[in-house]
């Protein structure tokens, strides 16, 4: 499904993996394709290990998330977080893929706007 994602970037109609999968499965019903969850697309991908590692790159990905936002707080890593939040959210009943391309692109709108020095707060080196 990523891969499939990734080449909708390309010039030209390309096809996502809902609409393939749709055509696959022989399902001829109006609109778009097929949304998978987290679980179904971790298990297309690669059975119980692709769901189980779906779900911890998730969670890593927010930890460091998180991680920056407390080390580094400034609006832009806010935003970063609150948008990482919002799209894990989403995962869940759309999967990873579907969500990637639409991620990156929010996450690059918001660095581009928010310049780095508003509300920065630095912390100082310790010094023993």
């Amino acid at each position: 499904p990523f891969l499939m994602n990734l080449k909708m970037l390309l010039p030209g109609h390309q096809i996502d993996f809902g609409l393939w999968l749709k055509e696959k499965l022989g399902l001829g019903f109006m609109g778009g394709g097929i949304s998978l969850t987290l679980i179904g697309e971790g298990m297309i991908s690669a059975r119980i290990a692709g769901v189980v590692l779906e779900s911890f790159l998730i969670g890593y990905i927010l930890k460091l998330s998180y991680l920056n936002l407390s080390r580094y707080f400034s609006l832009r890593n806010l935003f970063i977080y609150i948008i990482l939040l919002y799209k894990a959210a989403e995962a869940i009943n759309y999967g990873l893929a579907l969500l990637m391309i639409s991620t990156l692109f929010e996450i690059g709108l918001v660095m581009i706007i928010i310049p780095t020095s508003i509300f920065y707060n630095r912390k100082e080196p310790h010094v023993q």
